[in-house]
């Protein structure tokens, strides 16, 4: 099954019904919202670390190369976790 085209597919995908999947994604959606405006928040403010805008960045810069197919998700995924273990480490150094 490629990529699921609804929640029918991403209940199969994940092993739930389309309800129960629905119910995650909405629940996922309305964190990441929640996520998304505290960040705003935080830039508006100027409450953003530097090391930590900077790791942002370099993980949507990743994201975005996935999506425009210049990179494999796995790759972007190695980087992510590099980047993870470097800033729990306090390195917080580009890859």
């Amino acid at each position: 099954m490629g990529k699921a085209r609804n929640f029918e597919e991403i209940g199969l995908k994940v092993g739930m019904g389309r309800s129960g999947a629905w119910k995650r994604w909405k629940r996922g959606k309305d964190n990441l919202m929640r996520a998304f405006y505290t960040l705003e928040l935080a830039l508006y403010l100027g409450l953003l670390e530097e090391e930590i805008a900077q790791l942002m960045l370099d993980d949507l810069s990743d994201y975005l190369d996935l999506r425009r197919g210049r990179k494999t998700l796995q790759e972007v995924q190695e980087n992510m976790q590099k980047r993870m273990v470097m800033s729990l480490r306090g390195l917080g150094k580009s890859i």
